[in-house]
């Protein structure tokens, strides 16, 4: 049990590592797409007019751009922060459950008498009396 409690921690480790340089990965190819857009655009032969538009345009679309991810974002962060209280949820009510059943097993272990069956919480071993 607890070796696969800790190959279930490993692989989230593994997973979360996967996903963070996959993160850097898009953004470090974001930022070079942009890069090479802005120097594509200054370099281009347009007059300065056509120019500062096409960076004015540019800007507004990166900005729609950011402003839908962190909507997604947003929306993911919610879910999976709602999947999370559901499953951390069931768990402790799984752990809840198997800590009652125990406690009751040892309460009724001790209110029983091992050499008769007719004992009960209330009363003493009648073989006793």
């Amino acid at each position: 049990m607890l070796k696969n409690i800790i190959a279930q921690k490993r692989k989230e480790a593994e997973l979360k590592n996967k996903k963070l340089a996959t993160k850097k990965l898009a953004t470090g190819a974001g930022i070079g797409i942009l890069a090479g857009a802005v120097a594509g655009i200054l370099m281009a032969p347009k007059s300065g007019k056509d120019t500062r538009e096409t960076i004015v345009n540019s800007a507004k679309d990166l900005n729609g751009n950011v402003k839908a991810k962190a909507v997604e974002t947003k929306e993911t962060l919610a879910t999976k922060s709602k999947e999370a209280k559901f499953k951390i949820s069931e768990y402790l009510n799984e752990k809840r459950k198997c800590s009652e059943e125990t406690t009751n097993k040892i309460v009724s272990d001790t209110n029983s008498c091992p050499e008769c069956e007719e004992c009960t919480e209330e009363n003493e071993c009648k073989e006793n009396q």
